[in-house]
């Protein structure tokens, strides 16, 4: 390997942002010829200059694979497809979005979390005062139970769907809005819905 003293860090910054923009663009990493036709060096170069910057921490290289620290923060984003709306008011069948056809959205796990996430539209004013109101786009984790006050999207027997507040009772399930001119659904047999989800961030559109 060639003295460090030779390695120009003008180039070593070219190559990290170049690196780094083709990620972007590209949703791949550039090949060692590519970063070498970038720069103007040869591709045995480039691989120097790769093991010089992954001695320094600047970047991860095996010798084949490269990964900078923005590819590694903008690796750790959950998927998650916008699968159609849920009532905030009462419970009625909402349409739901083929997955081929539902649109994608990537928030950084540091905000939303382990699991499986899908997004629902908000379409209603019973949960306002828990800051969701109609448009809103509301982040779901995928699970079949949830701990008491969490918000929750329900599916009934009936098919219909409805987004509330949960509140467990001694053999009752008390599905609760955040609104006072909503009622509160009560289901004498906790059997007769089905968590479908826990909300655990909403999306505004400003």
């Amino acid at each position: 390997m060639p003295s460090t003293r030779r390695m120009d860090p003008e180039k070593v910054k070219k190559i990290l942002e170049y690196v780094d923009g083709f990620w972007e663009t590209s949703k791949r990493k550039p090949s060692n010829r590519e970063i070498g036709e970038y720069v103007g060096i040869s591709k045995a170069m480039v691989t120097y200059y790769l093991q010089y910057m992954a001695k320094e921490g600047i970047i991860d290289y095996t010798g084949t694979e490269i990964i900078t620290k923005k590819m590694k923060k903008d690796m750790a984003l959950a998927e998650m497809r916008v699968m159609g709306s849920v009532s905030c008011g009462e419970p009625v069948s909402e349409e739901e979005i083929q997955e081929a056809d539902a649109d994608m959205v990537r928030l950084p796990r540091s905000m939303v979390g382990d699991g499986c996430f899908y997004v629902l539209v908000a379409n209603g004013d019973s949960m306002v005062d828990a800051g969701i109101g109609t448009g809103d786009y509301v982040v779901i984790r995928e699970q079949s139970d949830a701990d008491d006050g969490d918000i929750v999207v329900f599916r009934l027997k009936d098919g219909t769907n409805t987004l509330k507040r949960y509140k467990r009772g001694d053999g009752v399930g008390i599905l609760s809005p955040e609104n006072p001119d909503h009622e509160i659904y009560k289901t004498y047999k906790e059997q007769s819905f089905e968590i479908k989800g826990v909300a655990v961030m909403v999306m505004k559109k400003l």
